[in-house]
């Protein structure tokens, strides 16, 4: 049976999970065919905030997940035939991206390229990043392949992104990888410390998401295109409540 499936990962192997979500989505996939945005047309632009970091996300990183490194999959390597250690692997799921690495730096940089994306693409997202075991398989025939995803990590990201009811533009940061971080300098040179921003701690993804351009900073960037949200921008017909709110404090 193990011949017919692909495993990027197993179950033994821990990695850092982020689940990214478009804030808002289910009421587009409920909107009728005359309605001024689509789902369709949304989740093409999430996708063109993803698909652009496909190279970056297949480059090897360090090591910063602990895991037993004993296991068969480290000490023969066949886990990682398709996605090298530490680099970051993600799969779609409905409105949402999972994307998962054994090194933090690379799924903090992966990231706050997305988000920095998102801002161009007028797509308004929060994610979660949390840590613990995670499997990931996948039958070799197509069509019909089964997916297989589960794992503590997969249900913890779950849980934390349900409890940002009310937030965007965040990336909420759970205790145990907040506690991997302060061990590490350059992480936490990424990374807001609870109480800072809110309660849980928050990965600084503004930091690395846009460039200077045109003698615009990147804080000026971030503003002239989150702006156009609600000037240029479909965005502005479906996205609105707290979640706009929360999102316009952020960038302010």
């Amino acid at each position: 049976m193990a011949a017919s499936k692909n495993f990027y990962s197993y179950a033994q192997d821990q990695k850092a999970v982020a689940l990214i979500d478009i804030v808002g989505f289910g009421k587009l996939t409920q909107a009728t065919n005359t309605s001024l945005v689509s789902a369709e047309g949304v989740f093409l632009f999430l996708e063109n905030c993803v698909l652009p970091y496909r190279e970056q996300m297949k480059t090897p990183g360090k090591r910063e997940v602990p895991a037993d490194l004993s296991a068969n999959g480290h000490r023969y390597g066949f886990w990682y035939n398709h996605v090298l250690e530490g680099s970051v692997n993600f799969i779609y799921l409905s409105d949402s991206v999972l994307l998962y690495s054994c090194s933090l730096v690379n799924l903090f940089n992966v990231v706050s390229n997305i988000f920095g994306s998102a801002i161009v693409w007028a797509v308004p997202i929060r994610a979660a990043i949390t840590m613990g075991d995670l499997h990931h398989s996948e039958w070799i025939e197509r069509p019909g392949s089964g997916i297989c995803l589960y794992g503590g990590a997969l249900t913890k990201a779950v849980e934390q992104e349900k409890q940002m009811s009310g937030k965007a533009l965040r990336v909420s940061i759970s205790d145990e990888v907040y506690e991997l971080v302060k061990g590490n300098p350059r992480l936490m040179s990424m990374v807001a410390a609870p109480g800072v921003l809110s309660t849980s701690a928050e990965l600084k993804w503004w930091l690395n998401a846009l460039a200077p351009h045109n003698g615009k900073s990147e804080s000026e960037q971030l503003r002239i295109h989150f702006d156009r949200w609600f000037k240029d921008k479909n965005t502005a017909h479906w996205f609105g409540g707290p979640n706009k709110a929360d999102a316009v404090a952020m960038v302010d």
